[in-house]
């Protein structure tokens, strides 16, 4: 189990994540049993404004960071009550929102197959037609 998410978008929608609060060094409150080992982590609260997931954001890069060059204002994320990778009952959205989210991650999954069998249909029927109009395979024998 690590600290981070090693991303800058939402665990939960996949959306941008936005900052609500100013940066800070991290309290032991917020740091937990691993203050000493966060010390001196300049940190911000942060806020998912679609699906209202709460985190909190790394704004420094530092020895903590695993996150890619990114061009946010911070550099990684912690589910906020947790201070971890997984999330807290307090960090989640309403059971209204995580509905949403799933539905929508669901649509998006069912357009992308449609997509990908229209494409097979059409490379089948292409196919199909150009061996239609050419001559037959076995004429090559002659």
């Amino acid at each position: 189990m690590s600290r981070n998410l090693g991303d800058t978008s939402c665990a939960i929608c996949h959306r941008d994540v936005v900052l609500c609060g100013e940066p800070h060094s991290i309290t032991p409150e917020e740091a937990k049993v691993y203050y000493d080992e966060y010390k001196g982590m300049v940190v911000a609260n942060a806020v998912c404004p679609f699906c209202d997931a709460k985190y909190l954001a790394w704004v420094e890069r530092a020895k903590w960071s695993r996150g890619s060059e990114d061009t946010r204002p911070f550099i990684d994320l912690s589910f906020r009550k947790a201070f971890n990778d997984e999330p807290s009952p307090e960090d989640l959205p309403t059971p209204v929102m995580l509905q949403q989210a799933h539905l929508e991650r669901c649509t998006a999954l069912a357009a992308r197959s449609v997509q990908k069998i229209q494409a097979m249909v059409l490379e089948a029927t292409t196919e199909l037609e150009q061996a239609l109009a050419g001559p037959p395979h076995w004429e090559s024998y002659r």
